[in-house]
């Protein structure tokens, strides 16, 4: 049946009263109507004055280049816009124009021809938005050009081609060439936008196979305020009660001093700094204030960071220094709080001793302590990130609760690999409608490149893959509950999309969790389905062999070729204006 239905809407395109093409080659009009037609006007505007010539246009305004605006036919890009505040907006860095549809459909023939010109000189920096001095010329050049009436005439081929008449092959006459040329930058579009669908898609099958990540384990706490805990692929599924009796901090000393500026020596002396052992004495000169003492000491890079700052408490000594240790936790095995400090501060300062910094510390270095499950012991750790206590999880102690006991449960989650499959969907998806309505409109109708890329793509995306063993429980998408829809009409939204049996797809990750990965990523050297898939892919966005860069190679040769056209016809004119300039 699904063969069937694939069969019928492809002659539903075939037969259509339409040429048809191989990525390049003319095959109708069409598109989008409105930039179609600002395309038309474009295109026989550059014409017109590439026809009158350099010496003509110097007449009425000498900053305008012919050269210039015949080069930029080939650059401009149109897209369809609403409710601007102004009929069009041009950029002249990415030479894209945004068209206001509404206002364009409601202009007049001549208010559209001058919107032309005034985004040729926008496009080409000769005017700003909102400023119409060079475009008012290049717009009364226009009307004074011998091609005026043709491109008054663009308003009825657009109302005859509206209408249903399709041109079934390339006209040979000079006439025809604006209206090829068009085409040709309109199925330029349309293949880059399915490249970049293509490309969309071939990431999203990428991802289907890394697997690993399809199934984490995720902690959840019973009080994330207090400890919350990170999983890793070896945890455990199972629950874990525990109290946080004490965090670990970091050793805080404070001096006091009369301010901030004040110098606190006045004689060459040294401030002996011993952390976790270690110890460093720092030279002081005569005249050095505290603030500069703190940026000393901070340049020793010794493991501490001190800061000033003033308490404002209106005393003699309401400055202070603070010197806190950067490692949390207490250096000595001893965990017995009140001794073994981790710092001790030394000075031979005239005007800062060793006094002012007290005999305790502010914030004493002390160990994070824990009890876990019905264990007598506590458990000290330097830090609050604690990863050995735990098997599989690393602990993040947040706020100390002493005897109130917390419960972490571990449990697993398969929502990334439900988020790899639903983003393959989804790109599937945009994917194959943005074909479907290339192959059945637009300039691209019945294009034989994309009707291949829509038949194998949808022949292929829920069949089996091939050499999978036999006794695995998932050969294709459709035993994941993911299946194509054949809807009953050929240009409704849905048709040919694939969706999923949300229900079917957690039944088979939950049951049949190997068997899945094994579908998508393979296993001893047999192919899953994102392999099998992105091969598919590859012969449609393959830089060298690809049937979207070749495409793109085609239209860019024929859009060569028409410029060798236009070329030809200007030169002969120009010859038969010489000859009657001779006469």
């Amino acid at each position: 049946m699904k063969n069937f239905k694939l069969f019928a809407f492809l002659m539903f395109v075939l037969s259509a009263d339409t040429a048809l093409a191989v990525g390049g080659h003319e095959i109708g009009n069409g598109g989008e109507p409105n930039c179609s037609q600002y395309y038309s006007y474009f295109s026989k505007i550059t014409l017109a004055i590439q026809e009158m010539g350099q010496a003509r246009v110097d007449q009425t305004n000498k900053k305008i280049s012919v050269k210039d605006i015949w080069e930029l036919r080939r650059q401009v890009r149109c897209i369809p816009a609403g409710d601007l505040d102004r009929g069009a907006r041009s950029n002249s860095t990415t030479k894209v124009t945004s068209l206001d549809f509404k206002k364009w459909n409601n202009d007049t023939i001549d208010q559209k021809i001058r919107l032309v010109t005034h985004e040729i000189c926008v496009l080409l920096k000769l005017d700003g938005e909102g400023e119409y001095y060079n475009s008012e010329d290049l717009y009364q050049i226009v009307l004074f050009s011998p091609k005026i009436n043709e491109i008054r005439a663009i308003e009825k081929d657009f109302s005859t081609r509206a209408s249903g008449s399709i041109r079934k092959a390339i006209p040979k006459g000079p006439e025809s060439l604006d209206q090829i040329s068009i085409d040709i930058m309109l199925q330029e579009e349309i293949y880059q936008q399915l490249a970049s669908l293509t490309e969309g898609l071939n990431n999203a099958v990428n991802d289907l196979g890394k697997t690993a990540d399809f199934k984490t384990e995720v902690v959840q706490s019973s009080d994330p305020a207090v400890v919350t805990g990170v999983a890793s692929v070896s945890a455990r599924i199972s629950s874990v009660t525990l109290s946080v009796e004490g965090l670990a901090t970091n050793e805080s000393w404070v001096g006091a001093f009369t301010g901030v500026n004040n110098a606190v020596t006045t004689q060459r002396g040294t401030l002996t700094l011993k952390l976790r052992g270690r110890e460093r004495a720092i030279m002081v000169v005569a005249g050095t204030t505290l603030v500069s003492l703190a940026a000393q000491i901070n340049s020793e890079n010794m493991g501490v960071s001190a800061s000033v700052y003033n308490t404002g408490d209106g005393s003699a000594n309401a400055a202070r220094i603070d010197i806190t240790d950067l490692l949390p936790g207490k250096a000595n095995r001893d965990p017995t709080p009140g001794a073994n400090f981790n710092l001790s501060i030394t000075s031979s300062l005239t005007l800062l001793p060793t006094e002012a910094f007290g005999s305790m510390p502010v914030t004493e270095g002390l160990n994070a302590k824990i009890k876990v499950g019905g264990l007598a012991e506590d458990i000290y750790r330097e830090s609050n990130e604690v990863a050995d206590v735990v098997p599989g999880v690393t602990l993040n102690l947040i706020s100390a609760q002493p005897g109130v006991k917390k419960t972490l449960t571990i449990t697993e989650n398969t929502s990334n690999a439900v988020i790899k499959i639903k983003k393959f969907i989804e790109k599937y998806n945009q994917l194959i409608t943005a074909l479907r309505k290339a192959i059945i409109s637009g300039p691209t109708t019945g294009d034989l490149s994309l009707l291949y890329m829509f038949s194998k793509l949808t022949t292929t995306v829920t069949d089996a893959v091939p050499k999978l063993p036999e006794n695995l429980s998932i050969h294709s998408l459709v035993d994941l509950g993911i299946e194509t829809v054949y809807s009953s009409y050929s240009d409704q939204d849905n048709d040919t999309q694939i969706l999923s049996n949300e229900s079917r797809l957690m039944d088979e990750l939950v049951n049949y969790f190997e068997d899945l990965t094994t579908f998508f990523a393979g296993k001893n050297e047999v192919n899953g389905f994102s392999s099998y898939f992105a091969g598919v892919l590859s012969t449609m966005i393959d830089p060298s062999t690809g049937i979207l860069p070749k495409g793109l190679a085609n239209l860019q040769r024929d859009s060569l070729q028409i410029m060798d056209q236009y070329q030809k016809q200007f030169e002969e004119n120009q010859k038969l204006n010489h000859n009657g300039e001779k006469k």
